[in-house]
């Protein structure tokens, strides 16, 4: 299952990111398959460099590879990091990166040597480089703060666009539902103030200033968007390209984003060792399966728990069960 899709500035190639622990490199006018790039672990991201001779790939065995775009060579640069990968940016310039990982770090690399020129330790989820590189926004446990990508420190009460500061506090009130009464004291927001700041952020993202990508990601339902700022897939996406991989780790970290996909449980049976808890999580998962299902996806729900059935019990229990489960009102 393919997880990302980027092309090249000129359009010529793509390269997609799988499941299937590679990522691969197209020609983009006629569908050939130009190169295959391994990697140690399913493939969650991967985009050209800005002038194109360079792939960036990220992996969930925590390392962005940076690999020549021409050769199926060994990676140019191993990047590692002690969490999961939440997004990564390239500068405008192609000389750095910019990456952040779900443990709350982000982190510049300069790409001709390899070497960590900045670690902030803020408690960063995500973050994006506005479209010209000069400003960088980072998701934090308690809202949002703008850093000039150059000096490499908080930026906010020196941007003197009030529109800019304006738009930036209303997507940290929707996020925290937090704000200042008149004797400056942190409250929570009242339902209908936090309605009314939601409402910018809606109107934030139909525009095209700089906050306009993360406020879309705020107002997009959750299922709908990507796990993180600046992702190109969605959540159930992602999702679904965990559960497809079957891994015992792939499978926890696809519970922990997403606990009600309507597979999940089917597909955390085949890691459970007790025989009764597993048949347990099999009928728990299918007698949901179909009330949770639309009738357009639910063909394609049955075809995929067939699947995961027949690995894990063989041809003729998969359609036993399969055989009740369209029999039942």
């Amino acid at each position: 299952m393919v997880s990302d899709v980027s092309f090249s500035a000129d359009g010529g190639r793509a390269v997609t990111a799988s499941a299937d622990k590679t990522a691969k490199i197209w020609d983009a006018v006629n569908g050939r398959l130009l190169l295959t790039l391994p990697h140690r672990g399913i493939v969650s991201a991967a985009k050209f460099s800005p002038d194109g001779k360079r792939v960036l790939t990220e992996c969930e065995d925590r390392a962005i590879r940076l690999w020549s775009a021409d050769t199926e060579e060994n990676p140019i640069l191993v990047l590692e990091h002690p969490a999961m990968i939440a997004s990564s940016e390239f500068a405008n310039d192609g000389s750095k990166l910019l990456s952040a990982c779900v443990d709350g770090t982000l982190r510049l690399w300069d790409l001709d040597s390899g070497r960590v020129l900045f670690v902030h330790e803020g408690g960063t989820s995500g973050a994006m480089l506005q479209p010209d590189g000069s400003h960088v926004v980072a998701s934090t446990r308690n809202g949002f703060e703008l850093w000039n990508f150059a000096q490499l420190k908080p930026l906010l009460d020196a941007v003197a666009d009030e529109a800019l500061i304006r738009d930036f506090q209303s997507i940290s009130a929707l996020c925290s539902g937090l704000g200042f009464d008149r004797l400056g004291r942190l409250v929570s927001l009242p339902r209908e103030v936090w309605q009314r700041e939601r409402d910018r952020v809606s109107e934030i993202a139909a525009g095209a200033g700089p906050l306009a990508p993360l406020a879309l990601w705020l107002v997009t339902p959750k299922e709908d968007r990507p796990p993180w700022p600046g992702g190109k897939i969605t959540l159930r996406q992602h999702v679904d390209a965990l559960i497809a991989a079957g891994g015992e780790d792939a499978l926890n970290q696809a519970y922990e984003q997403s606990p009600n996909h309507p597979l999940i449980h089917l597909a955390l049976a085949a890691h459970e060792p007790d025989g009764t808890r597993a048949e347990f999580l099999r009928r728990y998962s299918l007698d949901r399966l179909i009330p949770r299902a639309s009738p357009t996806d639910r063909p394609a729900l049955l075809r995929r728990a067939a699947e995961l059935l027949d690995r894990q019990q063989g041809q003729e229990k998969r359609a036993n069960a399969l055989r009740d489960k369209l029999r039942s009102p």
